[in-house]
Order: structure tokens, then C-alpha cells, then sequence
């Protein structure tokens, strides 16, 4: 299942049951949580930030906005086995195990790596930076990553970092805002 709808169908048909999902699904998901807009991007250029359209407080535009997300898309933070690494390697390639199609992705862009005290994310040098939570982190330098973390390779989309049980919490909240 790649997109957020996927896994939404499959809660709704009753066939991902929670003890199951958390069992088979012992690794993070990075969740698209936000598409580059003409509007963000304005507020962006001009360092206004603090008004850049991620929040509605309008009911409708919520409900719009979780339907939307069911073409969210959903990557696995696993080893894929498409590389002979040690760690999960994010990027452009069709050879990461993370692979974002992107061209504001580079082909190796980062990489996870997963230590005794969770996950670790380090930039590979990429050519338009690797951030955790909009800070820029620098190259070659291994930063602790947590579930609920925004993430963001490059101007591509801004991800959610979340655990297995993060993750089916989240689906089941946003079921709630489709009405399935």
C-alpha cells in the first residue's frame, strides 16, 4: 500500500485489525503531510512562515482537507533489500529502499540509520538539504529522529515520521474526518 487511502479502504473493510497491523508493521511510515503550494511558497520566500496556510480552523476545509489526504503518499522506513547498504538509504533512485520520486530529491539524498535509541537521519551531502522539523541538518552529521517529527528531503513534500502504532492511530482518527 503506497498512499494513505490504501490503508484507509483496507481499516474501513475491516481487514487491518491493530494487534495484527502493530505485529506485522514493526518499523516507521513517512506520511506526505503537505503538498508545496503557490500560497506557501510566497509566505516561505518572503520569511513569513508563521502565516503559511498548514493550519484550517474551518470545520469543512478540515474535512476537505482529510479527504485530500487519502492520496497521501506512505513509505515504509525499512530495508528493502534494493542496496547492499547497512543503512535505509532515501532518494530519488529506484535503488533506495525509501525511493521519492522527486526531482528536488537527489538520487542518494539521505539515509536512516537504526541504533539501540531508534532511528538516526543524516543528509549524504545532498544538493537541497535534508531537515527535521524545518531545521536544516548538516551534511554527514547522524541527527536523532523521532515518531511525530516532520521531515522534509530537499522542496519536496513535508513527511510525518511515525511508529507503527502512530501511524494506525493516525489512520484511525483520519477515518473518523472522511466518514468511512
Amino acid at each position: 500500500m503506497d498512499n494513505v487511502g490504501a490503508y484507509l479502504d483496507a481499516l474501513a473493510q475491516g481487514s487491518l485489525e491493530r494487534e495484527t497491523f502493530l505485529k506485522e508493521n514493526a518499523y516507521s511510515f513517512l506520511v506526505t503531510i503537505e503538498q508545496q503550494t503557490d500560497q506557501l511558497m510566497n509566505a516561505v520566500g518572503t520569511g513569513d512562515v508563521a502565516n503559511a496556510p498548514t493550519v484550517y480552523n474551518d470545520a469543512a476545509a478540515l474535512r476537505r482537507a482529510s479527504i485530500a489526504a487519502r492520496d497521501a503518499k506512505v513509505y515504509k522506513v525499512v530495508k528493502t533489500g534494493a542496496n547492499q547498504e547497512k543503512d535505509i538509504l532515501v532518494g530519488r533512485s529506484r535503488d533506495n529502499d525509501v525511493c521519492i520520486e522527486d526531482a528536488e530529491v537527489s538520487k542518494r539524498h539521505a539515509r536512516f540509520a537504526v541504533t539501540k535509541d531508534g532511528l538516526t537521519l543524516v543528509d549524504n551531502g545532498s544538493t537541497n538539504g535534508t531537515y527535521v522539523n524545518d531545521a536544516k541538518l548538516e551534511a554527514k552529521k547522524a541527527k536523532p529522529v523521532r515518531p511525530n517529527d516532520a521531515v522534509r528531503f530537499g522542496r519536496a513534500a513535508k513527511m510525518q515520521l511515525f511508529d507503527a502504532e502512530g501511524f494506525f492511530d493516525y489512520l484511525t482518527l483520519l477515518r473518523r474526518f472522511v466518514g468511512l
